[in-house]
């Protein structure tokens, strides 16, 4: 989960000073989205983690891009 965080606070806001902010909190939004989805209907533990990971990517993305829409 640890590493899903880092890749989506470096990875996804690196993209969102391409696409712009309100893209960069849809592809957070749809990422954690999609995160749950597979962690919720998963079939083992590996696929859980694989999903949580891609949900935290989501998670921890989107907690940096909030404060961009706030200031």
């Amino acid at each position: 989960m640890y590493i899903g965080i880092v890749i989506g606070f470096i990875g996804l806001l690196l993209i969102g000073d391409h696409i712009g902010r309100k893209a960069l909190m849809l592809l957070c939004l749809s990422s954690l989205t999609i995160g749950l989805a597979i962690t919720i209907f998963c079939a083992n533990l590996t696929i859980a983690g694989i999903g949580l990971s891609i949900c935290a990517a989501g998670c921890g993305a989107s907690y940096n891009v909030c404060f961009m829409f706030l200031s």
